[in-house]
């Protein structure tokens, strides 16, 4: 998580003297965005699961969240276009931790959008389909959007910090790229490389102008 990467920023990473920085984050620190907006999620969710019969309650319990989400449908829609509210989260923070310290070590960063299988526009029996093994897909693509959207924001508003769009050809294309919900496979993984390779590219061509 995005808390990890402060730590190994701190103890590792500083140390190697890099020229640039890349982070990809989004699902690892869901929690985390589940916590800032309760209203918008119910209730935080449950923590790791162990055994089969804890994994089928948590997919009900999962499913009766979903549909509190969907009486608070208007409030959810404001949320990415309320940026004081963004900008008050604790994730906001987090990354704003990060890029104080990358800014401290004279280090750009570049901040990037997390992608998964499945979007808002992904077929429900596909997000059906995952749900099983990751409760609550519809939280997920929910808690991603808010990550995206705080990781623009964030850049924007932030010294030598770069935002990066990553999720061409790759956002939600489950057939191609996938192996489950987040994780992809190694076609997955050379289009996620190209995209921020190409993304880079002018951040590149600026570091080597000075």
């Amino acid at each position: 998580s995005i808390k990890d990467g402060l730590y190994l920023l701190t103890a590792k990473v500083s140390s190697l003297e890099p020229d640039l920085i890349i982070i990809y984050y989004g699902s690892q620190h869901r929690h985390i965005t589940f916590n800032d907006f309760k209203n918008i999620f119910g209730i935080r969710p449950p923590g790791l699961r162990s055994l089969k019969s804890i994994q089928i309650i948590e997919t009900q319990f999962r499913k009766w969240i979903s549909n509190m989400l969907t009486e608070n449908k208007s409030e959810w829609t404001s949320i990415l276009s309320n940026k004081e509210r963004l900008k008050n989260s604790e994730l906001y923070r987090l990354y704003s931790r990060f890029s104080e310290t990358t800014n401290n070590l004279g280090i750009p960063l570049v901040t990037t959008t997390f992608n998964m299988a499945v979007n808002e526009t992904s077929p429900k029996e596909v997000k059906e389909f995952y749900e099983p093994s990751f409760p609550g897909v519809d939280d997920r693509i929910k808690a991603i959007r808010i990550n995206n959207e705080t990781v623009r924001m964030h850049a924007k508003q932030s010294h030598n910090v770069y935002s990066l769009e990553t999720g061409k050809n790759l956002n939600g294309s489950y057939l191609e790229y996938y192996s489950d919900l987040v994780h992809m496979n190694k076609e997955g993984k050379i289009i996620l490389a190209m995209n921020i390779f190409n993304g880079i590219k002018p951040i590149l061509h600026k570091m080597l102008d000075h």
